[in-house]
């Protein structure tokens, strides 16, 4: 009976561990200041390391920070012009976002927070 406790621990364990691999890492953009012209939000991936699954959290309250991600973006991204290249549009104020192999860029559905440096660019392995 203990062995049996024993194996079922340690197979609980090894689950946990690997979710992260399999289902991927969930990171608030933003930390606790959340998707927000107030401080730098492109800076914040500096230091982080994102695969592809893992999950981004876009939290807001205000309506033009809804979030626009874009496809193909070189130019369009740092013009912050990304209706030509809006892949998705999401609205709810509490969006997670799965990010894909490569470059995953966003901004704000309101350019003129872009323009004064809202926007996120992501690079995952």
């Amino acid at each position: 009976m203990s062995k049996l406790l024993v194996i079922g621990i340690s197979l609980f364990v090894c689950l946990l561990f690997q979710c992260e691999e399999i289902c991927g890492k969930e990171y608030v953009v933003g930390d606790d200041k959340g998707w927000s012209p107030d401080h730098n939000v492109s800076s914040w991936p500096e230091g982080k390391k994102f695969k592809a699954g893992d999950v981004l959290n876009f939290k807001y309250t205000n309506p033009s920070f809804e979030v626009v991600a874009l496809i193909n973006y070189p130019g369009y991204y740092e013009a912050c012009d990304p209706y030509p290249v809006a892949k998705d549009i999401y609205t709810s104020g509490n969006d997670h976002v799965v990010l894909e192999k490569g470059a995953n860029a966003f901004v704000p559905f309101d350019i003129s927070y872009c323009k004064r440096g809202m926007r996120l660019k992501v690079e995952a392995e």
